[in-house]
């Protein structure tokens, strides 16, 4: 057999033994863009050619913007992690540094390959280290399994994918069978839904929700989405709601909102939008959740800031919170240390911030969220809003009790009552209505929130000039 008959054999065999992951790397990338990069890797093996050892990498386009990829091939030694195997994920997080283009790593592995020995520890630690070295955007998704050390990825890469069958754990299915005292579901220890809530992925579905939605995060991390909405476009549906779904639909562009980490922590609501044409990062809370901040949504509010630092993305605040939470479970789960964790991220971050109150930001949830000594570049007030020291209701008991007494309003029950509401208004326009904090320079706007999106529009085009 000549060569070039041999050369088209062995193209043959690689690609027959690896359509499971070509398939999906086809699926992301525009049409004829990808180009593999040591395809021919592999070791002298005595039970075979390892066919490209487990692994397909190289770089190609989404909609037309360049990325490096690779992809674990599964059928392969079960996408086994050796020592060439990690070379091969290595050189390629190396050439998206060097090219300075994102990174998609596809994760389908059940493991180490454990008869290669210390070799093997050595190969994660090139990975995962190259990996937390790496300064350009990076995305990951889990196709069909991820065990062992290399799902530590999941904490170091930028957004997180995962199919919904997926399973992710920190080690082999053998050692976990044999840790377990009665007999534990794979997917109930790190089923892409257990991922999902506890915040370490950011996106589940299908393998072509999954494709689709990679390049969308493409398109949105390179700012190259076209402009299709009315930049002057008004809303009179904003005067009437606090909803913030329904606020965060109204006010960017039609349909471009893409939530991270839904499941987790929904009383912070965490993505990305279009606004104008212009990618920018969305921090929100939802106070029909939770009108207070747990530990969980603080640790996902640092993570999301951090992120969009890391790319460089705007920041926009919806706030609307009463603060940290108070009580003994709060306490005891360490939220000091993640509510300081929320302020150095937002303190450290080097684009533009900019902040909308948009209900009631009091003690945290404006210090953090909203304050001048944070480094906020605009901020903004609905006429509706209330910036106090503590929760408004409770400092109106305080300053009103006599009042509320003479009312005989003194039980909790009571707060339901017509009366004891007018009374608490009365405290929110005399004392908390943000006019008072504007008068102190501390708010640069107060405006009807029908005109949120082109005040945002606004500000966020003046800010990101400098």
């Amino acid at each position: 057999m000549d060569r070039i008959k041999a050369q088209k054999a062995r193209r043959l065999d690689l690609e027959n033994a690896s359509q499971n992951p070509r398939s999906f790397i086809k699926s992301i990338l525009d049409d004829m863009s990808f180009v593999e990069m040591d395809t021919f890797v592999c070791q002298d093996a005595a039970e075979g050619d390892p066919h490209g050892e487990g692994v397909i990498s190289g770089f190609g386009r989404i909609l037309d913007n360049e990325v490096c990829i690779f992809c674990q091939n599964i059928d392969v030694f079960k996408g086994g992690i050796g020592k060439l195997h990690a070379q091969k994920i290595v050189k390629c997080i190396e050439r998206a540094s060097d090219f300075d283009v994102p990174l998609i790593s596809i994760i389908d592995t059940m493991g180490a390959r454990i008869e290669e020995g210390s070799d093997v520890l050595e190969s994660y630690a090139e990975i995962l280290g190259a990996a937390s070295r790496l300064r350009v955007p990076h995305i990951m998704a889990v196709k069909s399994a991820s065990y062992g050390m290399i799902s530590a990825l999941a904490g170091i890469a930028d957004f997180v994918l995962m199919e919904q069958d997926a399973v992710m754990v920190s080690t082999s299915p053998k050692i976990l069978a044999a840790s377990q005292t009665a007999s534990v579901k794979e997917k109930v220890i790190g089923g892409a839904k257990v991922c999902f809530q506890n915040g370490l992925v950011d996106f589940i579905g299908t393998k072509d929700q999954i494709a689709q939605q990679i390049k969308k995060l493409i398109t949105y991390i390179y700012n190259d989405a076209e402009a299709k909405d009315d930049l002057n476009r008004t809303s009179s549906i904003l005067n009437k709601t606090d909803d913030i779904h329904t606020i965060i639909k109204e006010v960017f562009d039609k349909d471009s909102f893409i939530e991270c980490g839904a499941d987790c922590a929904p009383n912070a609501v965490c993505g990305l939008a279009l606004l104008d044409g212009v990618t920018v990062g969305v921090i929100a809370h939802n106070h029909k959740v939770n009108k207070y901040l747990d530990p969980l949504a603080l640790k996902k509010i640092a993570k999301y800031v951090r992120v969009f630092d890391g790319l460089n993305i705007p920041v926009i605040n919806f706030v609307n919170s009463l603060g940290l939470q108070a009580d003994l479970q709060a306490e005891h789960s360490g939220i000091l240390d993640d509510a300081a964790s929320v302020i150095s991220a937002y303190a450290n971050f080097g684009g533009t911030l900019i902040s909308i109150i948009v209900g009631e930001a009091s003690g945290f949830g404006y210090t953090a969220f909203a304050s001048n000594g944070i480094g906020y570049d605009y901020k903004l007030a609905w006429a509706n809003a209330d910036i106090s020291a503590l929760p408004v209701e409770s400092l109106a008991v305080l300053e009103k009790r006599e009042e509320l007494k003479k009312s005989n309003l003194t039980r909790l029950e009571d707060k339901d009552s017509q009366e004891f509401e007018k009374i608490i208004q009365q405290y929110r326009d005399q004392k908390t209505d943000a006019f008072f904090a504007a008068r102190k320079g501390y708010i640069d706007e107060i405006i009807e929130p029908a005109l949120t999106r082109s005040y945002l529009i606004a500000a966020l085009g003046m800010t990101e000039r400098f």
